[in-house]
């Protein structure tokens, strides 16, 4: 149900690419006529090319999770994540250049809320597999990832944020605007190398639980042979009991037809010792 949901949306968002592509207009565009459009903007009721791109990275992400890729999944997911980020970068710092340059154009707040929701929805929703599994384990590389990501990601915006909003920039946009891509490129930077020593650890516990559940395998089998062992020795000796005990004579011949064992029945039944049995032949 989810994938068909997503083929269809995915669908529609095809269909509004390619009337930026073909500049042309189609009939469904501002069906109930609710949006009267702005003038010099696009088509009435027609999503910006920016939010048609990025509804269409969510469709494919959840198509690939849905059909087991997981990892190419989460990487679209995670470029769809990217557009939304920038964009409330943009909305954050006030810089209008970063959400209505190019491509960019008319993305609404909203709408990139909505874009960094939904990647968020289709990274955890198969939070272990993929590269999601390093954030979900239960791994030193995981509990690393988990508390310092978001510490990486988000205070040098948030400092960028201060020194926009509380300080005298001097030079209005243009300076908000280097601030804010700094920052980001600090918060890319930062959380990529959270990253990179997170996947590190998590690589090396992996390797360290392998020689354990090795060593332990290893110890279980030893036990398991020396109570074997053991337990055959036991038997002898319950044998050997048996044996003695027994009214019945008993001789024992190896394989060269040598005596190699007999009780006291079979002594006293031929009047020998032992002595005189033993390594006798047949």
């Amino acid at each position: 149900m989810t994938s068909a949901i997503a083929v269809v949306v995915g669908a529609y968002a095809v269909l509004t690419v390619s009337e930026y592509a073909l500049d042309t207009t189609y009939p469904w565009d501002n069906l109930l006529g609710l949006d009267p459009g702005d003038l010099g903007g696009d088509s009435a009721g027609r999503m910006s090319l920016a939010t048609a791109v990025g509804v269409l990275l969510v469709a494919v992400a959840i198509w690939l999770v849905d059909r087991g890729q997981v990892m190419a999944g989460q990487l679209v997911a995670s470029s769809c994540l990217v557009v939304g980020m920038v964009t409330l970068v943009g909305y954050a710092y006030g810089v209008e250049s970063l959400y209505t340059l190019g491509a960019f154009k008319s993305i609404a707040l909203r709408t990139a809320v909505g874009l960094v929701l939904a990647s968020l929805g289709v990274l955890l929703r198969r939070s272990d597999g993929g590269y999601m599994s390093l954030i979900s384990g239960n791994t030193a590389g995981g509990i690393i990832v988990r508390r310092f990501l978001p510490v990486a990601t988000l205070v040098p915006i948030t400092g960028g944020l201060a020194v926009v909003h509380l300080g005298d920039t001097g030079t209005g946009d243009n300076s908000a605007a280097l601030i804010a891509v700094a920052a980001t490129l600090v918060g890319v930077i930062g959380s990529a190398l959270v990253w990179l020593q997170s996947s590190r650890l998590r690589q090396v516990d992996l390797r360290r639980a392998g020689a354990e559940d090795a060593f332990t395998i290893a110890r279980e089998a030893i036990e398991a042979r020396d109570a074997i062992a053991e337990e055959l020795a036991a038997s002898q000796r319950r044998t050997r009991a048996i044996i003695a005990s027994s009214t019945a004579a008993y001789i024992s011949f190896g394989p060269d037809g040598v005596v190699d064992d007999c009780n006291s029945a079979a002594l006293n039944l031929f009047g020998l010792p032992l002595d005189a049995v033993l390594g006798r032949r047949a």
